[in-house]
């Protein structure tokens, strides 16, 4: 108990810390957006009330003494009228405080996008429902305040023991909550249904005080203090249940809500800002000139420039900026440039990339490619796509984009250059790394290892006939894949590498299909079929997981997976032999 309260106030101090950098943003604008929405709440509580005073008008035998004392000389078919408006009125200022807060969350999302460096910001719409969140938890901090002292000046002793309701309820749902995980989980998952009960059993007990009151009380409550009392506890209890679940949905999206104040990318936390990162070594005003040097040096016209900003980038390695470019002719659509800007380690990768954009292009893997520039030691990448692009996150999209790489044919020169710079899977699996596994093998498993080593050259030929097929890192091909109308393009391959077809099979990729394209492209030795060529895709898989247990220490993973090949490999010769005997 004593942890979850340590917890709990953990998590209160780190929410008033990220308020306070969001009311830093425009504190005016706060200030104003959380009274705009206090007054709103008050006067939804008055939309409430006022239908009750009217039935009590419409059904009381006599008119109220009280309404005379606020405006005498009406009668009870005027005060009915007079009611009634106040209602609409009150709900069409409502609607009106609804409509500015929303476009007041839009504008306060743009000025925190262009202070945070983000332009065309990715996740708009979670910035503005947590800017949205924080203003109504303000008003509602405001609102209890409000709601508790006006409880007390009507009718004090119900306040205590109100207090005293909440108080205890708050300690056992904590007990319980300590004492039972599975309790706990509910609470966090479904907020809400908890909170809906306790709040029922709360307002159960406050209703059951004022009967003790009225019935066995030496001094009963007034009438009009008891209506008060128990229509502003239930709106009370509305609110504390509404602040609970706002810190549960603080607690699950913090991580969120912090990167919120990345610059540029997730490298860049708010308290960097004297970093060497391109986004800070260019201020917003000599963006525009930056852009204008690229297009110069691309030969392009710098006088069609009309505007350029920042787009929020995935990748912590590179910042992008989005241009818009006046249109060429009278009817010719404006166009609009992409700019990849590469930070200063990662110039490797930017000519690495260089190298193979004919051939993607030439596919419509990549957008159009304009050109490279090197300015102020940054590579810049320069795109030409239409002002509707988007990075997509849709799952078949990019199941479907990393499929468009399989049949990629690249340069023998390229490829015997590539080879003898990195080593692939099989060139990698050495005597060295595979030593390792005899540190956990036992005389059987030893005996295994060795007649594995010595069959590992016949092994590894199947493996060896298998294409080269390009990998891009998993991260890079999920974040830079963006959807530009209809099409779906990849914006960078990152540190890509060439690998043997079957070194990384994703779920959605089926090894008989791989297969028939292999084997349909003569991309294989001739004379192998599908199931032949499907055994290798599976020996290939089985290699490269063999290796990745060697490097992480894994081994005596390393050692079933050493099992399994030689199983394989025996039952590929067995099937060999059986053909040759039939033939």
């Amino acid at each position: 108990m004593i942890r979850l309260t340590k917890n709990t106030a953990a998590l209160f101090s780190n929410r008033r810390k990220i308020c306070r950098e969001f009311v830093a943003v425009a504190p005016v604008r706060f200030f104003f957006d959380v009274v705009v929405g206090f007054v709103k709440s008050i006067l939804e509580l008055f939309v409430f009330i006022l239908p009750i005073k009217i039935v009590l008008i419409i059904a009381a035998p006599e008119m109220p003494v009280m309404f005379d004392k606020v405006l005498p000389g009406f009668s009870r078919p005027e005060w009915a009228g007079i009611l009634t408006g106040l209602i609409v009125v009150l709900h069409i200022v409502v609607l009106i405080a609804d409509w500015y807060l929303k476009k007041s969350a839009e504008s306060y999302t743009e000025k925190f996008a262009v202070q945070h460096k983000k332009g065309r910001f990715a996740d708009s719409d979670f910035l503005t429902s947590v800017y949205t969140g924080i203003v109504d938890a303000r008003g509602g901090s405001l609102l209890l305040v409000a709601l508790s002292g006006v409880i007390g000046l009507v009718y004090s002793e119900f306040l205590l023991f109100f207090a005293l309701a909440v108080s205890l309820s708050v300690l056992g749902v904590i007990a319980l909550a300590s004492v039972s995980k599975r309790f706990a989980e509910s609470f966090l998952a479904r907020p809400p249904a908890v909170l809906g009960k306790v709040s029922n059993l709360v307002f159960i007990s406050c209703f059951c005080y004022l009967v003790y009151a009225f019935i066995l009380s030496e001094q009963p409550p007034e009438f009009l203090q008891a209506i008060v009392a128990i229509i502003l506890s239930r709106r009370l209890l509305a609110a504390l249940s509404q602040k609970v679940g706002d810190l549960v949905w603080f607690r699950k999206k913090k991580a969120a809500i912090q990167k919120l104040f990345y610059r540029g990318h997730a490298a860049l936390p708010q308290g960097a800002g004297r970093s060497r990162a391109f986004i800070d070594s260019v201020s917003r005003e000599s963006l525009p000139a930056f852009v204008a040097r690229v297009m110069d040096s691309l030969g392009m016209d710098s006088g069609r420039l009309r505007g350029c900003g920042w787009v929020e980038s995935p990748l912590p390695w590179m910042s992008l900026v989005q241009c818009s470019l006046a249109s060429a002719g009278a009817e010719a659509p404006d166009e609009t440039l992409v700019l990849k800007v590469y930070e200063l380690n990662k110039a490797r990768t930017a000519k690495n990339e260089l190298e193979l954009y004919p051939e993607l292009e030439s596919q419509g893997i990549i957008p159009t490619f304009i050109g490279m520039a090197e300015l102020d030691g940054y590579q810049v990448h320069t795109f030409k796509l239409s002002n509707d692009w988007a990075f997509t996150r849709d799952q078949d999209a990019i199941v479907g984009l990393r499929r468009r790489l399989l049949p990629l044919n690249f340069d023998q020169a390229l490829l015997e250059e590539y080879c003898s710079v990195h080593p692939t899977l099989m060139d990698r699996l050495n005597q060295s790394l595979l030593s390792r596994l005899d540190l956990m093998a036992n005389s059987d498993e030893r005996e295994l290892l060795d007649t594995f080593i010595e069959a590992l050259p016949a092994i590894s030929e199947a493996v060896r006939a298998l294409p080269l097929k390009l990998l891009p890192p998993d991260p890079v091909l999920k974040q830079l894949a963006v959807r530009d109308g209809e099409a779906v393009f990849l914006l960078g391959l990152g540190d890509w590498k060439l690998e043997p077809v079957g070194f990384s099979l994703w779920p959605s990729d089926s090894p008989e299909e791989i297969a028939e394209h292999l084997l349909s492209s003569g991309a294989v030795t001739e004379g192998l079929d599908i199931e032949a060529v499907v055994s290798h895709i599976r020996l290939c898989t089985l290699f490269a997981e063999l290796e990745r247990h060697c490097r992480s220490g894994r081994l005596r993973e390393g050692l079933k997976v050493v099992g399994r090949i030689i199983e394989m490999h025996e039952f590929q010769m067995g099937e060999g032999q059986g053909m040759a005997v039939t033939a």
